[in-house]
């Protein structure tokens, strides 16, 4: 009897799925008016047939994934999942021990799923949303308006987009990137020629437009404000940017002179625990690892 139970709790791991357990039931209804040889090639031939369309969806989940601000790893360190439990145990402890950091399932971001600073969460759903691993998430959500940012002003778009179709002798790639006015995403436009990419640029710092441009694959220029809002619009851009392979680093956010500085520094026990292991021939020991040890340490 045991070992009945134990099967039917398996079964409903993997058959969870109420079209598929009403299917089951109604077969197991057939087989019980059958006679045993026919009762076992229908068993059989409706296994593999329930079995292969198990592994078809399977296969065509996205992949769930987990950002996390972190000092090391260039200021965000990203975890791909294949077992669906060990991403939440994962995000639970980073939540508990105070980091920032926001998981991806299905190719969107719940809130219930981000935690820490907003700035920090707008940086890293920027990363996930030029990765084409998430959608907007919470940033484009009125039920969340202490993480929205994507709202439609009501105004057109530019009808002259600035973007330069002629070659130039210089060959660099200017792109200007910026949120489009009706707030749904993001556009950008390139350039070669740099005269007229840093004018589009100036016209925008006046207007107060949120932007940045890129220079060959680099951070040429960005704006900064006072309203936190549009500095977080700023720190989305910066995380597309860095996301779509548009930028080699996270600029301005690992700067702690400017007003886009949001990564969470190294702690000072954090260096402690890493300046001991290192002592010790531990040159590459995991943020888990560190964060382990220096809760032990401070519970001492």
């Amino acid at each position: 009897m045991g070992s009945s139970v134990s099967s039917k709790r398996e079964a409903d791991d993997v058959f969870g799925d109420e079209a598929v357990q009403g299917e089951l039931d109604a077969l197991m209804d057939v087989l019980t008016r059958m006679d045993e040889d026919a009762r076992n090639e229908l068993l059989v031939s409706k296994l593999q047939e329930t079995t292969q369309e198990a592994l078809a969806i399977a296969g065509e989940e996205e992949p769930i994934r987990l950002l996390i601000a972190s000092p090391e790893s260039a200021g965000v360190r990203i975890m791909d999942f294949e077992k669906k439990r060990d991403e939440k145990k994962k995000f639970l402890k980073k939540k508990a021990n105070g980091k920032s950091c926001v998981l991806v399932k299905n190719g969107t971001i719940e809130k219930k799923f981000t935690c820490g600073d907003p700035k920090i969460i707008t940086l890293l759903i920027g990363i996930a949303f030029g990765q084409d691993a998430s959608d907007l998430g919470p940033l484009d959500d009125d039920e969340y308006p202490d993480l929205q940012i994507f709202v439609d002003d009501g105004d057109e778009e530019d009808v002259d987009d600035g973007s330069d179709e002629e070659d130039d002798d210089e060959e660099e790639k200017f792109v200007l990137w910026q949120m489009k006015r009706n707030g749904q995403s993001v556009r950008n436009f390139e350039f070669k020629k740099g005269k007229k990419a840093k004018k589009k640029f100036a016209n925008k710092e006046e207007s107060e437009t949120p932007c940045i441009l890129t220079k060959d694959g680099e951070l040429h220029s960005h704006t900064v404000f006072e309203d936190e809002k549009k500095n977080r619009v700023m720190l989305f851009l910066i995380g597309l940017c860095f996301g779509a392979g548009n930028m080699s680093d996270l600029g301005p956010c690992n700067d702690a002179d400017s007003p886009l500085c949001c990564l969470e520094p190294i702690e000072q026990e954090d260096d402690e625990v890493r300046g001991i292991l290192g002592s010790n021939g531990v040159d590459d020991a995991s943020d888990d690892l560190v964060e382990q040890l220096v809760s032990w340490k401070v519970s001492e």
